[in-house]
């Protein structure tokens, strides 16, 4: 990944470490290629789908 800097915290959730601070969201996008096309795609063992949203413990990956 090009600029892979950017991470957020859970610190800025409602019941984090810090939840003043704005630590829990960020804005960007990310991208990968596969040649033969990804044969699955999973987040926390869960499989997703472009345009899927992905809702945990602590909020929502959308």
């Amino acid at each position: 990944m090009q600029d892979a800097g950017t991470s957020v915290s859970e610190a800025g959730l409602p019941a984090g470490s810090d939840a003043a601070a704005d630590s829990e969201t960020t804005t960007g996008s990310f991208s990968f290629a596969a040649a033969d096309g990804p044969a699955t795609i999973s987040v926390n063992g869960n499989a997703v789908a472009a345009g899927d949203t992905v809702t945990g413990t602590y909020g929502t990956l959308i």
